[in-house]
Protein backbone atom coordinates (compact mmCIF):
# COMPACT_ATOMS: atom_id res chain seq x y z
CA UNK A 1 0.00 0.00 0.00
CA UNK A 2 1.36 3.50 -0.76
CA UNK A 3 2.76 6.00 1.60
CA UNK A 4 1.18 9.58 0.56
CA UNK A 5 3.06 11.07 3.10
CA UNK A 6 6.64 9.18 2.06
CA UNK A 7 5.85 10.28 -1.52
CA UNK A 8 5.23 13.93 -0.85
CA UNK A 9 8.58 13.71 1.54
CA UNK A 10 10.42 12.11 -1.64
CA UNK A 11 8.84 14.50 -3.89
CA UNK A 12 9.73 17.74 -1.93
CA UNK A 13 13.11 16.06 -1.10
CA UNK A 14 13.89 15.92 -5.27
CA UNK A 15 13.15 19.48 -5.35
CA UNK A 16 15.02 21.02 -2.92
CA UNK A 17 18.11 18.57 -3.29
CA UNK A 18 17.75 19.95 -7.39
CA UNK A 19 17.27 23.28 -6.02
CA UNK A 20 14.16 23.64 -7.85
CA UNK A 21 11.61 25.72 -6.41
CA UNK A 22 8.11 24.85 -6.95
CA UNK A 23 6.97 24.74 -10.55
CA UNK A 24 3.72 23.81 -12.26
CA UNK A 25 4.38 19.78 -12.34
CA UNK A 26 4.96 20.40 -8.38
CA UNK A 27 2.03 21.66 -7.98
CA UNK A 28 -0.05 19.47 -10.10
CA UNK A 29 1.58 15.93 -8.67
CA UNK A 30 1.22 17.22 -4.82
CA UNK A 31 -1.96 17.88 -5.94
CA UNK A 32 -3.03 14.37 -7.14
CA UNK A 33 -0.93 13.25 -3.73
CA UNK A 34 -3.24 14.93 -1.91
CA UNK A 35 -6.23 14.77 -3.39
CA UNK A 36 -6.04 10.44 -2.53
CA UNK A 37 -4.59 11.22 0.75
CA UNK A 38 -7.78 13.33 1.78
CA UNK A 39 -9.81 11.03 -0.53
CA UNK A 40 -11.21 13.61 -2.03
CA UNK A 41 -12.07 12.45 -5.82
CA UNK A 42 -14.99 14.15 -6.84
CA UNK A 43 -14.58 17.13 -5.05
CA UNK A 44 -11.53 18.60 -6.23
CA UNK A 45 -11.81 18.41 -10.51
CA UNK A 46 -9.71 21.65 -11.41
CA UNK A 47 -6.61 22.95 -10.58
CA UNK A 48 -5.72 26.75 -11.84
CA UNK A 49 -3.07 29.14 -11.37
CA UNK A 50 -4.70 32.43 -10.76
CA UNK A 51 -4.00 36.13 -9.45
CA UNK A 52 -6.51 35.77 -6.18
CA UNK A 53 -8.04 38.98 -4.98
CA UNK A 54 -7.16 40.33 -1.73
CA UNK A 55 -5.06 37.77 1.05
CA UNK A 56 -6.11 35.09 -0.34
CA UNK A 57 -3.43 32.40 -1.47
CA UNK A 58 -5.21 29.72 -2.78
CA UNK A 59 -8.97 29.04 -2.57
CA UNK A 60 -11.22 26.13 -3.16
CA UNK A 61 -14.62 26.47 -4.86
CA UNK A 62 -17.52 24.60 -3.32
CA UNK A 63 -19.59 25.19 -6.24
CA UNK A 64 -17.47 24.69 -9.17
CA UNK A 65 -15.43 21.86 -6.91
CA UNK A 66 -11.75 23.83 -8.11
CA UNK A 67 -8.49 24.36 -6.62
CA UNK A 68 -7.28 28.32 -7.64
CA UNK A 69 -3.64 28.89 -6.91
CA UNK A 70 -1.87 32.56 -6.71
CA UNK A 71 1.84 30.95 -7.48
CA UNK A 72 3.54 34.36 -7.51
CA UNK A 73 1.73 35.84 -4.31
CA UNK A 74 2.71 32.07 -2.30
CA UNK A 75 5.82 32.49 -3.82
CA UNK A 76 6.50 36.33 -2.56
CA UNK A 77 5.35 35.17 0.78
CA UNK A 78 7.30 32.53 1.92
CA UNK A 79 10.33 34.31 -0.19
CA UNK A 80 9.10 37.21 2.62
CA UNK A 81 9.34 34.74 5.53
CA UNK A 82 12.87 33.35 4.98
CA UNK A 83 13.91 36.94 4.53
CA UNK A 84 12.51 37.76 8.33
CA UNK A 85 14.11 34.97 9.52
CA UNK A 86 17.49 35.89 8.10
CA UNK A 87 16.72 38.96 9.95
CA UNK A 88 15.86 37.63 13.23
CA UNK A 89 19.59 35.87 13.07
CA UNK A 90 18.17 32.14 12.01
CA UNK A 91 21.20 30.55 9.98
CA UNK A 92 19.44 30.09 6.55
CA UNK A 93 21.11 27.74 3.84
CA UNK A 94 19.71 27.54 0.41
CA UNK A 95 19.27 23.81 1.28
CA UNK A 96 16.47 25.07 4.22
CA UNK A 97 15.47 27.66 1.64
CA UNK A 98 14.17 25.25 -1.17
CA UNK A 99 12.75 22.29 1.46
CA UNK A 100 10.53 25.92 3.10
CA UNK A 101 9.39 26.88 -0.55
CA UNK A 102 8.07 22.84 -0.92
CA UNK A 103 7.03 23.02 2.82
CA UNK A 104 5.10 26.33 1.89
CA UNK A 105 3.12 25.23 -0.92
CA UNK A 106 2.24 21.93 0.51
CA UNK A 107 0.72 23.51 3.50
CA UNK A 108 -1.22 26.48 1.64
CA UNK A 109 -2.41 23.86 -0.96
CA UNK A 110 -3.27 21.35 1.27
CA UNK A 111 -5.37 23.75 3.35
CA UNK A 112 -7.41 24.22 0.44
CA UNK A 113 -7.94 20.53 -0.22
CA UNK A 114 -8.90 19.65 3.60
CA UNK A 115 -12.05 22.07 3.07
CA UNK A 116 -12.97 19.50 0.20
CA UNK A 117 -12.54 16.97 2.95
CA UNK A 118 -14.53 18.77 4.99
CA UNK A 119 -17.52 19.61 2.78
CA UNK A 120 -17.51 15.82 1.83
CA UNK A 121 -17.78 14.98 5.50
CA UNK A 122 -20.73 17.46 5.70
CA UNK A 123 -21.94 15.77 2.71
CA UNK A 124 -21.24 12.07 3.35
CA UNK A 125 -20.80 11.76 7.58
CA UNK A 126 -23.61 10.89 10.62
CA UNK A 127 -23.98 14.23 12.85
CA UNK A 128 -20.91 14.38 15.19
CA UNK A 129 -19.69 17.65 16.50
CA UNK A 130 -16.71 18.10 13.39
CA UNK A 131 -19.81 18.03 11.37
CA UNK A 132 -21.81 20.19 13.47
CA UNK A 133 -19.04 22.92 13.04
CA UNK A 134 -18.83 22.67 10.21
CA UNK A 135 -22.43 22.89 8.91
CA UNK A 136 -21.90 26.45 11.41
CA UNK A 137 -18.78 27.17 9.23
CA UNK A 138 -20.63 26.65 5.79
CA UNK A 139 -23.91 27.84 6.47
CA UNK A 140 -24.35 29.98 3.73
CA UNK A 141 -23.31 28.01 1.36
CA UNK A 142 -24.92 25.27 2.47
CA UNK A 143 -28.31 27.27 2.96
CA UNK A 144 -27.76 28.00 -1.39
CA UNK A 145 -26.97 23.93 -1.66
CA UNK A 146 -30.54 23.69 0.24
CA UNK A 147 -32.35 26.08 -1.93
CA UNK A 148 -31.23 24.20 -5.21
CA UNK A 149 -32.13 21.04 -4.01
CA UNK A 150 -35.81 22.35 -2.98
CA UNK A 151 -35.52 24.40 -6.37
CA UNK A 152 -36.14 27.54 -5.31
CA UNK A 153 -33.94 30.84 -5.46
CA UNK A 154 -32.98 32.50 -2.32
CA UNK A 155 -35.65 34.99 -0.69
CA UNK A 156 -33.74 38.51 -0.53
CA UNK A 157 -33.72 37.65 3.62
CA UNK A 158 -31.17 35.04 2.68
CA UNK A 159 -29.55 36.51 0.09
CA UNK A 160 -28.28 39.24 2.61
CA UNK A 161 -27.43 36.66 5.23
CA UNK A 162 -25.25 34.95 2.72
CA UNK A 163 -23.87 37.94 1.60
CA UNK A 164 -23.19 39.29 5.03
CA UNK A 165 -21.45 36.15 6.15
CA UNK A 166 -19.08 36.41 2.72
CA UNK A 167 -18.10 40.06 3.64
CA UNK A 168 -17.49 39.12 7.51
CA UNK A 169 -14.86 36.28 6.09
CA UNK A 170 -12.81 39.25 4.84
CA UNK A 171 -12.53 40.18 8.66
CA UNK A 172 -9.60 38.93 10.55
CA UNK A 173 -11.02 37.70 13.70
CA UNK A 174 -14.09 36.29 12.32
CA UNK A 175 -12.46 34.58 9.29
CA UNK A 176 -9.57 32.85 12.18
CA UNK A 177 -12.15 32.01 14.28
CA UNK A 178 -14.40 29.80 11.60
CA UNK A 179 -14.26 25.91 12.98
CA UNK A 180 -13.21 25.25 9.23
CA UNK A 181 -10.67 27.52 8.80
CA UNK A 182 -8.93 26.39 12.11
CA UNK A 183 -9.07 23.02 11.87
CA UNK A 184 -7.78 22.76 8.24
CA UNK A 185 -4.77 25.17 9.25
CA UNK A 186 -3.68 22.95 12.71
CA UNK A 187 -4.37 19.74 10.42
CA UNK A 188 -2.37 20.89 7.62
CA UNK A 189 0.39 22.14 9.39
CA UNK A 190 0.56 18.99 11.39
CA UNK A 191 0.78 17.40 7.59
CA UNK A 192 3.90 19.84 7.33
CA UNK A 193 5.51 18.78 10.69
CA UNK A 194 4.95 15.02 9.71
CA UNK A 195 6.81 15.56 6.34
CA UNK A 196 9.36 17.12 7.94
CA UNK A 197 10.03 14.29 9.90
CA UNK A 198 10.32 12.00 7.12
CA UNK A 199 12.33 14.49 5.24
CA UNK A 200 14.62 14.09 9.06
CA UNK A 201 14.82 17.76 8.81
CA UNK A 202 15.33 18.99 12.29
CA UNK A 203 15.15 22.85 11.36
CA UNK A 204 12.21 22.59 9.24
CA UNK A 205 10.57 20.29 12.28
CA UNK A 206 11.12 22.52 14.88
CA UNK A 207 9.42 25.09 12.80
CA UNK A 208 6.64 23.54 11.93
CA UNK A 209 6.11 22.26 15.04
CA UNK A 210 6.17 26.00 16.58
CA UNK A 211 3.48 26.57 13.80
CA UNK A 212 1.15 24.09 15.05
CA UNK A 213 1.25 25.49 18.46
CA UNK A 214 0.87 28.95 17.37
CA UNK A 215 -2.30 28.11 14.86
CA UNK A 216 -4.14 26.14 18.68
CA UNK A 217 -3.99 29.53 20.48
CA UNK A 218 -5.84 31.69 17.19
CA UNK A 219 -8.57 33.34 18.29
CA UNK A 220 -8.46 32.67 22.04
CA UNK A 221 -5.45 35.15 22.26
CA UNK A 222 -8.13 38.02 22.09
CA UNK A 223 -10.36 36.73 24.57
CA UNK A 224 -12.88 35.04 22.60
CA UNK A 225 -13.71 31.07 22.34
CA UNK A 226 -13.30 31.08 18.66
CA UNK A 227 -16.69 28.71 17.95
CA UNK A 228 -19.01 30.59 20.41
CA UNK A 229 -17.68 33.64 18.54
CA UNK A 230 -18.89 32.58 15.16
CA UNK A 231 -21.95 31.52 16.45
CA UNK A 232 -22.96 34.15 18.83
CA UNK A 233 -21.84 36.28 14.96
CA UNK A 234 -24.64 34.07 12.91
CA UNK A 235 -27.36 33.96 15.00
CA UNK A 236 -27.17 38.08 16.28
CA UNK A 237 -27.09 38.57 12.09
CA UNK A 238 -30.23 36.16 11.85
CA UNK A 239 -31.81 37.65 14.37
CA UNK A 240 -31.13 40.99 13.00
CA UNK A 241 -32.58 39.95 9.67
CA UNK A 242 -35.64 38.65 11.07
CA UNK A 243 -34.49 34.71 10.26
CA UNK A 244 -34.41 34.16 14.32
CA UNK A 245 -36.74 35.30 16.69
CA UNK A 246 -34.28 34.88 19.86
CA UNK A 247 -30.35 35.22 19.01
CA UNK A 248 -29.24 34.43 22.78
CA UNK A 249 -31.60 31.64 23.39
CA UNK A 250 -30.28 29.99 19.83
CA UNK A 251 -27.05 30.47 21.09
CA UNK A 252 -27.43 28.88 24.46
CA UNK A 253 -29.09 26.16 23.14
CA UNK A 254 -26.45 25.63 20.30
CA UNK A 255 -23.37 26.35 23.19
CA UNK A 256 -24.79 23.64 25.23
CA UNK A 257 -25.43 21.18 22.25
CA UNK A 258 -21.84 21.26 21.24
CA UNK A 259 -20.65 20.98 24.90
CA UNK A 260 -23.17 18.22 25.07
CA UNK A 261 -21.49 16.17 21.97
CA UNK A 262 -18.08 17.28 22.94
CA UNK A 263 -18.39 15.69 26.37
CA UNK A 264 -19.82 12.36 25.06
CA UNK A 265 -17.23 11.74 22.78
CA UNK A 266 -14.76 12.95 25.94
CA UNK A 267 -13.23 15.31 23.59
CA UNK A 268 -8.98 15.65 24.84
CA UNK A 269 -7.45 19.06 25.87
CA UNK A 270 -5.78 19.02 22.71
CA UNK A 271 -8.89 18.99 20.53
CA UNK A 272 -10.50 21.57 21.92
CA UNK A 273 -8.19 23.69 20.67
CA UNK A 274 -8.66 21.83 16.86
CA UNK A 275 -12.31 22.41 17.31
CA UNK A 276 -12.48 25.98 18.76
CA UNK A 277 -14.21 24.92 21.90
CA UNK A 278 -13.90 27.14 25.12
CA UNK A 279 -11.12 26.28 27.41
CA UNK A 280 -10.35 27.04 30.72
CA UNK A 281 -7.70 29.72 31.81
CA UNK A 282 -5.70 26.93 33.55
CA UNK A 283 -5.39 25.72 29.84
CA UNK A 284 -4.56 28.41 27.70
CA UNK A 285 -2.13 29.49 30.41
CA UNK A 286 -0.28 25.91 29.44
CA UNK A 287 -0.61 26.05 25.95
CA UNK A 288 1.16 29.88 25.79
CA UNK A 289 3.71 28.39 28.47
CA UNK A 290 4.46 25.71 25.69
CA UNK A 291 4.96 27.49 22.76
CA UNK A 292 6.92 30.60 24.48
CA UNK A 293 9.43 27.73 26.05
CA UNK A 294 9.42 26.71 21.95
CA UNK A 295 10.03 29.93 21.25
CA UNK A 296 13.08 30.41 23.50
CA UNK A 297 14.74 27.22 22.62
CA UNK A 298 14.80 28.23 19.05
CA UNK A 299 16.47 31.56 20.03
CA UNK A 300 18.62 29.77 22.40
CA UNK A 301 19.85 27.16 19.52
CA UNK A 302 20.71 30.38 16.85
Amino acid sequence: MKNIEEEIAKLIFKYAHNKRSADTAFINKLIELLIEYYKVEGYVNDAYLSDLQGEYLCAYDFYEKRIFIDYEKLFSEVMKSVEEEKKAGVLVTSDYIYHKICLFFLNSIAHELYHAKQYKRVDKRKNDLEKELLKLSFEGNLLIKQAEKEGRKLNPTEVQFVTSLGKAETIPGYYNALPSERMAQISTLKLGSIISKILNNKDLTDYSDLKVEKSKMVGYMEGECPSAYILSYHNKLKNFLGLTTDAEENYDLNMLHFEEIAQKLQVSDEDRFYYGLCVSEDLLTNQIDKYNKMVKKLVDKK
